[in-house]
């Protein structure tokens, strides 16, 4: 199935992401994530549809600190990232110096062990929440 046949489908859904319940809005994203990796496409090609020739940025290569260089000017949005991206964010923030507190390196951990065992986790509304206040304070440490 290519982006073409999936895009009704998603654009029955992007009114969705006009709520102001963020828990909404997350399930929103993460169900047009489910949609377009049913057809074995992604964000990338969807936002390359909408505005055919436009250089989409890979989320991955966006990364600021532990070796990734910086090619964006803000952080990265966890809930937009793969489950490699995922992976990858968890251990950078788990071996970063000095710049999570220490409930914080705790919560990374448990979610690095969760996430390693699990590989396609669901993370719920609030711990993305916290993950994404903690890739932004990252983000902003090692700029």
């Amino acid at each position: 199935m290519t982006i073409a046949l999936v895009l009704s489908k998603v654009a029955k859904l992007i009114p969705l992401l006009a709520t102001d319940s963020e828990g909404e809005c997350i399930a929103t994203v993460r169900a047009i994530t489910r949609t377009l990796t049913s057809a074995g496409t992604d964000w990338h090609e969807l936002a390359e549809v909408l505005v055919p020739g436009a250089k989409v940025a890979s989320t991955a290569a966006a990364q600021p600190f532990n070796g990734y260089p910086r090619k964006s000017a803000s952080p990265p949005s966890f809930v937009l990232m793969s489950s490699r991206e995922r992976q990858e964010w968890l251990d950078a923030l788990d071996r970063s110096e000095g710049v999570l507190n220490e409930w914080e390196r705790g919560f990374i951990d448990r979610l690095a062990v969760r996430f390693r065992h699990a590989h396609c986790l669901n993370f719920s509304a609030k711990e993305i929440s916290v993950i994404e206040r903690m890739v932004a304070k990252a983000w902003g440490a090692h700029g």
